[in-house]
């Protein structure tokens, strides 16, 4: 059979991954190959190719007689997640205070100022909406994948953006824009703040602290909605 071209085949994945990280495609979603194709253009070897890596990256699982489906983790799974992420993120946290370049340091700067922006832009008494919790969000993933690249320890980084892939994937919270509040939005600002800081003065026990404080924090915020969400979400295709 044959392959399709890497470019084209990275195409649709990009595509299938937003769709996923942005809440497009819920908990137990079905991938329909055709389906995908003739939205994206494409034939369905690639997106064949495509599903099969995001299976091989732990969000999309095979059901035998039924197809390709967006994984959805029990609470569980998602406590273990957590687990390794208490694990491996205040070490990014410390490896990147000591090795982080100046152009990092500002660029982390940098999202601190964007996530300032969005915090500013949220009602007074209301809360975020769709596409600002999606843009805070976004931010959110590139502000961590930036940190851990700034360990200088690929095997790290690649474990870590792992994991905290399929975490963002599976918390579903970018479906509840009533989450991020004002108040929620400008501790954050301050707390990301805070770790820049940590990591310009080079003080990697500092950094580690915070950023174990920080994914302790996310773990209880993730659970407490996970198990406050309504039960047995309703099957939803990639056709819909």
């Amino acid at each position: 059979m044959p392959a399709s071209s890497p470019t084209l085949t990275q195409h649709v994945y990009d595509r299938l991954r937003q769709q996923l990280l942005s809440g497009q495609l819920d908990a137990r979603a079905q991938l329909v190959n055709r389906t995908i194709a003739r939205e994206l253009g494409t034939s369905t070897i690639p997106v064949r190719e495509a599903i099969q890596r995001l299976a091989s990256e732990g969000l999309v699982e095979y059901v035998p007689g039924a197809g390709a489906f967006v994984r959805q983790p029990d609470r569980r799974e998602l406590a273990q997640l957590y687990d390794l992420r208490e694990a491996l993120e205040p070490l990014a946290a410390a490896e990147a205070a000591r090795n982080s370049a100046a152009y990092e340091l500002d660029e982390l700067q940098a999202y601190c100022d964007a996530w300032q922006e969005l915090a500013v832009a949220i009602p007074a008494r209301g809360h975020a909406t769709r596409q600002q919790l999606g843009e805070w969000l976004d931010l959110e993933e590139r502000f961590h994948a930036l940190l851990a690249a700034a360990t200088r320890n690929p095997w790290l980084e690649r474990m870590l953006n792992g994991v905290r892939l399929v975490a963002m994937v599976c918390a579903a919270q970018r479906g509840e824009p009533d989450l991020l509040t004002p108040a929620l939005a400008r501790k954050t600002c301050r707390e990301h703040a805070e770790l820049v800081r940590a990591l310009r003065a080079r003080d990697a026990d500092r950094a580690r602290d915070w950023m174990l404080k920080h994914v302790r924090h996310g773990r209880g915020v993730v659970l407490d909605y996970f198990d406050r969400k309504p039960s047995g979400p309703r099957l939803k295709s990639a056709q819909e």
